[in-house]
């Protein structure tokens, strides 16, 4: 559980420096961390931070710390449609864990401007690049 802490706290905190860079499609306005939050569908709540543009686009965040690849599947369900005919903006996805993603889900994220994987070693070498 503490490792997992700790790896939404980087994961947040790679999120805040790539504010308006290249590789976040947005400028970080607001952080909602989704603890208890009421959201109005059940995938929403899922996550673990949203990240909020001044004109409310939305980057939903979700940090795995798990000791296999994340596979498609689980993917999928994260970001179902919820059915809800409201017309916003398309949100982004942001998946982050600490190993890898199965091939299945890279080509399914590959598929999709609205989706990104990041995994733990992509985070340090951003941070610390002239380690690697």
């Amino acid at each position: 559980i503490y490792r997992s802490f700790i790896f939404k706290k980087i994961c947040l905190e790679w999120c805040k420096r790539q504010s308006g860079t290249p590789n976040l499609p947005l400028t970080i306005h607001t952080v909602q961390i989704c603890k208890n939050l009421n959201y109005n569908t059940p995938t929403e709540s899922e996550f673990d931070f949203v990240l909020l543009s001044r004109d409310n686009n939305k980057i939903f965040c979700k940090c795995i710390w798990s000791e296999k690849p994340l596979s498609v599947n689980y993917l999928k369900e994260l970001i179902k449609p919820d059915g809800n005919d409201k017309k916003e903006a398309d949100p982004y996805y942001f998946l982050f864990t600490n190993e890898s993603f199965t091939t299945g889900c890279e080509e399914y994220a590959l598929g999709s401007k609205y989706i990104r994987l990041i995994t733990l070693p992509m985070m340090v070498k951003e941070f610390l690049p002239n380690v690697f």
